[in-house]
């Protein structure tokens, strides 16, 4: 599905990922390719669910009692979202409380400090595992990955 964000390319991400980080011990790799497919995730569940662009927010289409909200947590409506804003944003308009928010700020940090993000650490074994056992498991969710339909190669 290139060109357009589908649930197919968050699973593909997702499985990227893996590969990266399982079967060829590329953990740094593997880990920007888990924040990416996070951020698609999000991005994509604010379309399918709420027809809400994260590149380009309509706050006029987003209820009141949601904009507050949003604004009181982060101080403005911006325009874009970035990975930060729009899973707040897919949160408050899913009415899902995120009990797992410390994980995730955890998880962020070690791959913030990354070389392949802002910093000059390379990111681990095990840092790299539990990131995918998190992405796995929110991309797991609700059926989402089982909603994905990937084209099988025959043969394999």
């Amino acid at each position: 599905m290139r060109g357009r964000l589908s649930v197919e390319n968050v699973v593909d991400m997702l499985e990227n990922a893996r590969r990266r980080i399982v079967d060829q011990g590329r953990y740094d790799d593997g880990v920007a390719r888990l924040y990416r497919c996070v951020e698609m995730y999000h991005q994509w569940r604010l379309m399918h669910g709420h027809g809400i662009d994260a590149g380009g927010v309509d706050w006029e289409g987003v209820s009141e009692e949601v904009r507050e909200r949003f604004r009181r947590e982060v101080g403005e409506l911006p325009p874009v979202l970035d990975l930060t804003r729009a899973r707040l944003l897919d949160g408050l308009l899913s009415g899902e409380e995120r009990e797992d928010d410390a994980v995730f700020r955890d998880l962020l940090r070690q791959r913030n400090r990354s070389i392949l993000a802002h910093g000059l650490e390379p990111i681990g074994e095990r840092a790299a595992r539990r990131f995918l056992e998190y992405v796995e498991g929110m991309v797991g969710e609700g059926g989402v990955r089982s909603a994905a339909v990937h084209a099988t190669l025959k043969g394999l």
